[in-house]
């Protein structure tokens, strides 16, 4: 092995007995002890392709895949008379290591004639599957329109969502709907079950509601966060004597207003509504001398509190009794839309299969339905299929969602699931990922250590072996200052904290961690310095560089260069043109890597495949591109 593993990692390699969710931390070495545990079976005599390996993308299967095949050529060539791996060594490029997508498709293959799916069918792309949806929209609104006079519902939602032009937003709001709901295991019946929610009991308050609990949580949160800062605050103030005869008593009678709110948003929203007022003392007079860094700090916290209090108070603004009565009054049209969205979604279904077609979201709900009842129970084409697999591996299992989840419950046989990821590295909410489904295995699953046979089990792998410790250390003081269970959904405590795993390396100064903040608000509205918010960003970035440049800082024996220092974007495209502008304003070379890749996507390439035929009728790959294509729509057979 590369590496001895630790004493975690071991755990993972060699854990049996039970669903196991590994949290893994950045740079923990996941990749490798799950290389290790599949290692561990083949070498106990279990095949690689007894295995359902999902990962996240295509590019993470094909690594995976080879690290395995390269793990088991090196034991291979230790022990050539092994036939285990010798017929491994095969076996690995046949195994099931693909993205959900993949394994959905593939299944669909052999099983979608169960429900009635073409076997012909075949995967639609972007701007296709965008035409047929703004079809499909189209056809269920004026089916609606058709017969509005009888439908007073349907009435009251285009009155309150439609424009005086058009109806765009009635459609922007549909579609986002539909979008949403992909991520439920029956997106038809999830949208049917919430109408239940506006069927209220007489007398119910707002506090009996779902949005009424989620406002005054909300409003509890943020009467917190300000009695902190302004706690904080008054505490400061009071080192400064004139400072505290003229803002003392002002912060005091804010935090007294604040405990009076934070305890009548308990007992309810009428007792809310009442001390919903913020109480702001006017300012003392006094003259004199005193630290204005500090006077600054807390006028500035001081309007912001005033600001955003001020918000609040406007939600609490009607009686218990009004919002309930405007709760009421929207209900009927809330209703007609989840039925709209329901309608559209079957529509546009039915349009798809109109033309053979469907999309990564239909595959995943008619994978999911072909496995699940509708209680969530394995159906008996799912106990076929999971009978084959020994081990359902997911990583990055914080970007799954309810869909997915149904369909590895289903695969499953209790105690054969092995999840791996880090609910600090999930960033695909708006790809519906649902990180709290990781979050309650987390919360509920036993340390490994303490559980039984069968029972549930977590390990942590928190050691990281690519960074250095002075990077970790300020890695963990961001995070432990903004990531809490309510901004992130989990606590960022001394148990998800990164510990150094690459051996003990001396403390260096020149790896401290920097935080510099850009002030990107400007200048005034009408100041000509005033400039667009990256262009500041790129600009604050090359000063630093070439700062460091100038400084005589040491990489190794030498000073530094342009070479050893890379900017990290999270989409360069958008933003290259700035970073390319203030790096050669200041005289500092680079290069760039990525961007929009114009000539890749589906639609280009197709017409580039047109065009060369068009040149020259005998190339069969450009000719079978377009055949395929919908410009001609070619099947399999027809081909």
């Amino acid at each position: 092995m590369a590496f001895e593993l630790t004493t975690s990692q071991q755990a993972v390699v060699d854990n049996r007995g039970g669903n196991l969710l590994v949290s893994a931390a950045a740079g923990s070495g996941k990749t490798r002890v799950l290389v290790e545990r599949l290692m561990k079976y083949i070498e106990e005599g279990t095949d690689i392709d007894r295995f359902l390996v999902i990962t996240f993308t295509n590019a993470a299967a094909a690594e995976l895949r080879q690290r395995i095949a390269s793990s088991i050529h090196e034991r291979l060539a230790a022990d050539p008379g092994n036939a285990q791996l010798r017929r491994n060594s095969y076996l690995v490029y046949k195994a099931h290591i693909c993205t959900i997508d993949a394994f959905c498709i593939d299944f669909l293959r052999q099983w979608g004639h169960l429900v009635d799916l073409d076997p012909d069918f075949r995967l639609c792309d972007q701007a296709e599957s965008e035409e047929l949806c703004r079809q499909a929209l189209q056809e269920v609104l004026e089916e609606r329109y058709a017969n509005i006079t009888h439908d007073p519902a349907f009435e009251s939602l285009v009155d309150a969502l439609a424009g005086e032009r058009d109806d765009q937003t009635l459609e922007d709001v549909i579609l986002d709907m539909h979008r949403r709901v992909q991520a439920q295991a029956d997106p038809a019946r999830w949208l049917m079950e919430r109408r239940a929610d506006f069927d209220i009991p007489v007398g119910a308050k707002p506090e009996d509601t779902p949005w009424g609990r989620l406002l005054l949580e909300d409003a509890k949160g943020l009467v917190a966060h300000w009695k902190e800062q302004l706690e904080q605050l008054r505490t400061d103030v009071s080192y400064d004597d004139l400072l505290e005869r003229n803002y003392g008593p002002s912060l005091t009678g804010t935090l007294d207003s604040l405990e009076r709110l934070e305890e009548a948003l308990k007992q309810g929203w009428d007792q809310a509504a009442a001390r919903a007022k913020i109480e702001f003392p006017r300012l003392g007079t006094k003259k004199g001398e005193c630290d204005e860094a500090l006077k600054e700090r807390v006028k500035n916290e001081r309007d912001r509190c005033k600001k955003q209090l001020g918000e609040l108070e406007e939600r609490f603004n009607v009686t218990a009794q009004e919002a309930m009565e405007d709760l009421r009054a929207i209900g009927p049209s809330m209703v007609s839309l989840l039925e709209v969205t329901r309608r559209f979604d079957d529509t546009f279904i039915a349009w798809k299969r109109r033309r053979r077609l469907i999309d990564f979201a239909d595959a995943e709900h008619l994978t999911a339905r072909l496995l699940a009842d509708e209680e969530g129970n394995p159906t008996d084409l799912a106990l076929e299929v999971g009978q084959t697999f020994t081990e359902i591996m997911v990583d990055e299992y914080q970007d799954t969602n309810a869909v997915q989840n149904t369909i590895f419950n289903a695969l499953s046989n209790g105690r054969n699931l092995f999840f791996v990821g880090d609910v600090k590295q999930s960033i695909y909410r708006f790809r519906l990922a649902d990180p709290t489904i990781f979050l309650q295995k987390y919360d509920r699953y036993l340390p490994y250590e303490e559980a039984e046979v069968g029972e549930d089990r977590k390990i942590l792998l928190s050691h990281n072996f690519r960074s250095r410790p002075e990077v970790l250390d300020g890695t963990n003081f961001i995070f432990e200052n903004v990531m809490t269970r309510a901004a992130g959904e989990l606590d960022y405590t001394e148990a998800e904290a990164l510990r150094p795993g690459g051996g003990e390396l001396p403390p260096d100064p020149s790896c401290r961690v920097e935080l510099n903040c850009v002030d990107v608000k400007g200048g005034e509205e009408d100041s000509l310095e005033k400039r667009n918010k990256d262009e500041l960003v790129a600009f604050e970035a090359a000063n630093r560089i070439r700062t460091l440049l100038r400084s005589g800082m040491k990489v190794g024996d030498r000073p530094i260069t342009p070479e050893d220092i890379v900017i990290l974007l999270r989409s360069p495209g958008p933003v290259l043109r700035q970073y390319a502008f203030a790096l050669d304003s200041m005289g500092i070379p680079w290069s760039a890597e990525g961007g929009y890749e114009f000539f890749g996507t589906t639609e280009i390439s197709v017409a580039i495949s047109l065009l060369q035929i068009i040149d020259n009728p005998r190339q069969d790959v450009p000719l079978l591109a377009v055949l395929r294509s919908p410009l001609y729509g070619f099947t399999p057979d027809r081909l």
